[in-house]
């Protein structure tokens, strides 16, 4: 039966195609058709919402988005990363009205952003930027940036522009090669949320690039090194961190994520799309202290005019113009150094900012001797840390101490250039109803002084109260953790911090330090110098 049906069909096809031949053949042409090509734009979504905000879902259509939970065009971005570029979205030529609605992933009852809206234009490429309010850290916002807008690239040269998307930071500048005579891809600093133009740089074959983030004290933020581009092409740098997972909710949470971090990104701004840092480098922050004693020979033995008395430090070979050719400023004895240091005349406190490093290993820090210019220098020690992961978390802040012995007569004693260097792992959590101390003991050894003799006893006081008994028995030079302990504080609260060193017949009392802290502060607290020569040393950590 459905043979015969076939047959029929057949038969009529074959009459039709010799009838619409004859017609060719008599001159009949049949109309002209002009099929027009469908016109496309393409799409990627970042995730720049920190503060511990869940994944993302997103969904968008020419309408209002159906928003189920099985129809999400992207599921589950997470922070700091990047959508491939979705390449199948019709365009008209004046442009077409996309909806978007952003969801807590696989919740798309629980709205991030509902139904808003960003016109696509036909060939553009384009990022819709997610992160949340600087104002108002519940309200999620966005942006609709246009991609690869340079017509008529040099195909010699890769196209880089910087987006900053840190809050409460602010405007940030990227330099390439060094961080202040290096190309400036920032004409203008960039402020949070913002995006600056291209800027074209040269490549040729075996070419990397290092780029520097400074901030508007020229303090080098981050570094992102070895990065090699394809002429032709473009790409985006963003420099973002979500504090909420690189700071831990307590002391003792070390817990770190690669995409939370706080460094500088590179994204593929042509086909695919995503994160190209090559390679994610791990950093950490530090802050050094200088407690090397200056004995009867000062720091230049060789006595230049004037005499040398700084310390020149370099952290894994950083060098910077702005620091005299070192990591940081050089430092004097007795005093801390890190990318920002401020002695407080009214208290004779000290404000200390990180410095960031790339956590290279082994970590090795070079001492200088030198001036405050950098233009005389001799090398007194090489200090190498061979397993820094086992003691330095990423992106965490540690401190650095440098200690030596006081006297290079005493035949028991090393040199005092043979350094002894310690890394400590500091808080970074802030309390807004207290004050964190981080106690060490930050002693050199002298003649006649035995080890156990040399432990330290610390009192604090508030608002004119009793010296609260030893806080703990005794901090010697060999531990290898400081001791943190928070105390309650309300905004302005006086303190009173004194210390002692040794006991009974060996012991020496030193000078009280009184200072206003600031609640939320962190402060480490160093007995430094030598036994009977020594003094407190208090040091408010990124006090900003």
């Amino acid at each position: 039966m459905s043979s015969r049906m076939k047959r029929p069909h057949l038969f009529f096809s074959i009459i039709g195609a010799g009838l619409a031949g004859l017609l060719g053949i008599n001159g009949c042409i049949s109309p002209t058709v002009s099929y027009q090509v469908q016109q496309l734009a393409q799409l990627r979504v970042m995730n720049f919402a920190p503060n511990c905000t869940a994944p993302i879902d997103v969904y968008w259509d020419t309408k209002t988005p159906q928003v189920l939970g099985n129809n999400a065009k992207i599921y589950n971005l997470q922070y700091g990363e990047s959508s491939v570029y979705y390449t199948s979205l019709p365009a008209a030529q004046g442009g077409t009205v996309y909806h978007f609605s952003v969801t807590k992933t696989r919740n798309p009852s629980e709205f991030d952003l509902n139904d808003i809206q960003g016109t696509l234009l036909p060939g553009n490429q384009y990022t819709l930027m997610i992160t949340l309010n600087p104002s108002n850290s519940q309200s999620f916002t966005y942006s609709l940036i246009q991609d690869h807008n340079t017509p008529n690239p040099i195909p010699t040269s890769a196209y880089v522009r910087f987006i900053n998307m840190q809050p409460n930071i602010g405007p940030l500048s990227v330099h390439v090669n060094d961080p202040v005579l290096g190309t400036n891809i920032t004409p203008t600093p960039i402020q949070y949320n913002s995006v600056g133009p291209y800027v074209a740089l040269n490549t040729a074959q075996d070419t990397s690039f290092a780029f520097f983030v400074t901030n508007s004290n020229n303090q080098v933020l981050a570094r992102l090194s070895y990065q090699t581009f394809t002429g032709g092409s473009f790409y985006t740098l963003i420099y973002a961190g979500d504090p909420c997972s690189t700071l831990a909710n307590n002391p003792a949470d070390t817990s770190i994520s690669a995409l939370d971090t706080f460094r500088l990104r590179a994204f593929d701004d042509n086909s695919t799309g995503n994160d190209q840092t090559n390679p994610i480098q791990y950093s950490f922050r530090y802050n050094i202290i200088n407690a090397i004693y200056p004995t009867v020979l000062p720091y230049d033995q060789n006595n230049h005019p004037p005499v040398d008395t700084l310390m020149g430090l370099l952290v894994n070979g950083d060098g910077f113009p702005e620091h005299a050719g070192y990591s940081i400023n050089p430092v004097p004895p007795l005093s801390p150094a890190g990318a920002s240091v401020k002695l407080n005349t009214s208290d004779s406190t000290y404000s200390v900012n990180y410095q960031s490093a790339i956590l290279a290993n082994p970590l090795d820090v070079k001492g200088f001797i030198t001036n405050a210019t950098g233009t005389s220098q001799r090398q007194v020690f090489d200090y190498s840390l061979s397993s820094p992961g086992s003691i330095i978390t990423q992106d965490k802040p540690v401190t650095i101490l440098l200690t030596g012995p006081a006297d290079t007569a005493s035949p028991n004693l090393k040199p005092f250039w043979q350094v002894t260097g310690k890394v400590f792992q500091v808080p970074d959590t802030n309390y807004v109803d207290s004050v964190t101390f981080v106690f060490f003991n930050g002693l050199s050894p002298s003649p006649k002084v035995f080890t156990n003799q040399l432990n330290t006893y610390f009192f604090v006081s508030q608002n004119g109260g009793a010296p609260v008994p030893p806080l703990f028995n005794g901090l010697s030079t060999t531990r290898s953790a400081p001791v943190i302990m928070r105390f309650g504080a309300s905004a302005g609260t006086n303190f009173v911090i004194s210390d002692k060193i040794g006991t009974g017949s060996n012991e020496v009392d030193g000078p009280p330090h009184g200072f206003t802290a600031q609640a939320g502060g962190i402060y480490e607290v160093l007995s430094t110098g030598i036994k009977p020569d020594s003094h407190i040393l208090i040091m408010q950590l990124n006090a900003q």
